[in-house]
């Protein structure tokens, strides 16, 4: 038998684009800074690693796409900032939105330009999307805010008792699907609810 815990403590990616890093660079600082004072983590800041490329003006592939693609399937929750888009970025969105995770997509708000709720990712209906404009002084107010109401949603702390034969189990599917462990059992779950009668009738 074994036990698996489930920490308050959250695993937050944080997707940016290293264009233009430089001008942005107060932002990003302040968008980690936050998610690390409210106790949570960036689990690939590779920030200082574009800042430095950033230095010595010499940009590589900084991200590792696999490691980029399994940073957010190992993530509770997306951060992306959009001010400087890229392909890159739509891909990633995609992904974190493909793989369930509750996922904030912002902009910084400037004259002459189109609300983030008018750009083509507005048109998404997706219930894991949130979507937001901002100006430098509410920026840390609004990840505070997306950060707090998605940890009320998913993120209460339990021991589960597992037989070795199931853990075994979850180890295999976490390795083929690159997936956590913890995302594995919360959508099983999530297809359970979605195919009972009875949820939100007698709960």
């Amino acid at each position: 038998m074994g036990v698996y815990n489930f920490k308050c403590s959250m695993k937050v990616y944080f997707g940016f684009s290293a264009r233009k890093i430089q001008e942005h660079k107060g932002i990003y600082e302040l968008i980690v800074d936050t998610v690390h004072d409210l106790g949570h983590e960036i689990n690939y800041n590779w920030l200082p690693e574009a800042l430095n490329a950033a230095k010595k003006n010499k940009f590589k592939n900084a991200q590792s796409f696999s490691k980029v693609m399994n940073s957010i399937a190992q993530a509770d929750i997306c951060v992306f900032d959009i001010s400087v888009s890229t392909m890159a970025l739509g891909l990633q969105i995609s992904h974190a939105l493909n793989s369930s995770k509750y996922t904030l997509v912002c902009k910084k708000l400037e004259k002459n330009q189109l609300s983030i709720e008018d750009m083509f990712i507005g048109g998404s209906r997706s219930g894991f999307l949130t979507l937001k404009d901002y100006d430098h002084k509410d920026l840390k107010k609004m990840i505070s805010n997306f950060i707090e109401k998605n940890i009320t949603k998913s993120k209460t702390r339990i021991n589960l008792s597992l037989d070795s034969f199931l853990i075994d189990y979850i180890n295999k599917i976490s390795f083929l699907e690159n997936k956590s462990k913890t995302e594995i059992i919360k959508q099983s779950i999530i297809e359970r609810m979605e195919n009972d009668p009875k949820y939100n009738t007698e709960i």
